[in-house]
């Protein structure tokens, strides 16, 4: 079966005369307020979307691949800040992540709807919360468990797992996946093909940052060698994670020079297990910015 391979960055485009995008939609339209912290989650012709709305959280959904769209629905707006959503499910039953700056700091909250997001569950707390700051989760789906992972810290960043047996009614206690002695960011963890795969940035001095990578074969119970799959002195700021069958993608935003980033890609053909050199996508004279990596079909299916 064909893919189609997206790539989308942030300040530069590059267009390709067979792809057509649609006139833009203001979805948020709020405009007394700042829309953020955007994410989207795809079920067949289903498409929702969710984002911070000047500290609270909202989402709606498109059922005919974004054509037309419902109203906007609250899911929370609590005392505090809350932002960096994000969503998984299928059918009618929705979960949300979110990190949620609250009373005792710092939390990641998880709600669930069981109509298609119209209405939601009370937050539940996933990650420590003991002392702790927990922020920007992530979530991936298998059909069966929802898999969540974030960063989290009473000194250092550390990144913290959690799965659901049951779409959201509970959650595992929180564990650390990555054990390291440095700052650990920005994760990123994709279930494809019966394996968890995991990435996240260490830095062993600021502003250096590599990218590390961990799998799983058992739904997180036990995680391959940790592994750096780079080594540069100047910093991979941003990475992105996708997979298909056996195939693994990390498109990462690398400072090739201060203040100057271009977008790689590398990728693995086996799961994991080797992994190419990264290679300059953008290669311009402008500062690319925050990749972003979708796998689709092609409009004929295949």
């Amino acid at each position: 079966m064909k893919r189609l391979f997206l790539l989308i960055t942030l300040l530069v485009v590059t267009v390709y005369p067979q792809v057509n995008f649609s006139p833009l939609v203001n979805l948020s339209n709020t405009m007394s307020a700042t829309s953020d912290y955007e994410s989207i989650f795809a079920d067949g012709s289903n498409f929702h979307v969710a984002w911070g709305d000047n500290g609270a959280i909202m989402v709606k959904r498109s059922t005919d691949c974004g054509v037309t769209w419902s109203g906007n629905v609250t899911v929370f707006d609590g005392s505090g800040v809350a932002g960096y959503p994000v969503l998984s499910g299928a059918g009618r039953d929705l979960v949300i992540l979110y990190h949620y700056n609250g009373p005792n700091g710092y939390v990641i909250h998880s709600q669930r709807s069981t109509d298609e997001g119209n209405t939601w569950s009370q937050p539940q707390v996933i990650s420590t919360g003991a002392g702790s700051t927990g922020i920007t989760p992530k979530i991936t789906f298998d059909g069966t468990t929802l898999y969540a992972a974030w960063e989290e810290r009473p000194a250092k960043y550390q990144i913290y797992f959690s799965k659901s047996t049951d779409l959201g009614q509970t959650w595992s206690s929180a564990v650390n996946i990555s054990n390291t002695a440095v700052d650990s960011r920005w994760v990123q963890v994709k279930w494809e093909n019966g394996r968890l795969h995991c990435i996240w940035l260490d830095s062993p001095s600021y502003p250096a940052h590599d990218i590390a990578y961990i799998n799983s074969d058992n739904g997180g119970t036990t995680w391959s060698q940790y592994r750096q799959l780079t080594t540069d002195v100047l910093p991979q700021t941003r990475a992105c994670l996708q997979a298909r069958g056996d195939m693994v993608y990390i498109a990462s935003q690398d400072m090739y020079q201060i203040n100057f980033s271009e977008i790689a890609l590398m990728k693995s053909t086996d799961k994991g297990l080797t992994w190419s050199s990264p290679v300059n996508l953008t290669n311009n004279s402008g500062n690319s910015q925050f990749a972003d990596l979708a796998i689709a079909d092609e409009p004929n299916g295949q």
